[in-house]
């Protein structure tokens, strides 16, 4: 059962996103769930992996995260490791550079895959917006515009909503003919095989 989890943002030290990761974590339908974090948007910062690692083993989970910039693994076995989890994590960062990573490693393909077959893909921020077909991002440039994403989810995706420099994001999705999400911190998009809906 496919179920996709696009954040909009916050802190999760401050617990400000604790419902959506435990409605997350209901969704694996385990107890213990294996989690893996991947912190690539921020080009592999240690300090937010072992953050996010203590978090979510705090919740119950069995949690890794998988710096892909720094690891000595294989293309094979990250994929192995990528299909043994029931939940993968894209951390928050630079959208732009996380779509080339993924697109290098083809994790792209592979994650459209696992998430046909149940395992729970979600993203916060830069790795929400990976999720859709576009985010708006102003990593690339000093102005937002649209970067391209997995398209997972049809449609543009705006993380941090309630802030002021990204409220041209409807007027450039209503140019453009697109169905425009705009999602604001400490809420999510939730795309499952029977609904979509804001948690």
């Amino acid at each position: 059962m496919k179920t996709l989890i696009a954040i909009g943002g916050g802190s999760f030290q401050k617990q400000e996103t604790m419902s959506i990761d435990t409605y997350a974590i209901s969704r694996c339908g385990k107890t213990q769930p294996h989690v893996l974090f991947i912190p690539l948007a921020s080009r592999d910062d240690q300090g937010y992996a072992k953050r996010f690692k203590q978090y979510y083993r705090s919740l119950d989970c069995q949690v890794e995260a998988l710096r892909l910039l720094h690891t000595k693994l294989s293309n094979e076995e990250i994929y192995k490791k990528f299909r043994s989890q029931d939940m993968i994590y894209l951390g928050a960062g630079d959208t732009v550079f996380l779509m080339k990573q993924l697109k290098q490693r083809k994790l792209d393909l592979l994650l459209k895959e696992l998430s046909q077959q149940g395992i729970v893909i979600c993203g916060i921020s830069a790795g929400a917006n990976a999720l859709f077909e576009y985010g708006y991002s102003n990593i690339a440039s000093d102005t937002f515009e649209l970067v391209n994403g997995m398209g997972m989810i049809k449609g543009a995706f705006c993380p941090h909503y309630q802030k002021e420099e990204r409220k041209s994001f409807d007027m450039v999705c209503r140019k453009q003919n697109l169905p425009a999400i705009g999602c604001v911190d400490q809420r999510a998009y939730v795309v499952t095989d029977e609904k979509r809906f804001f948690l």
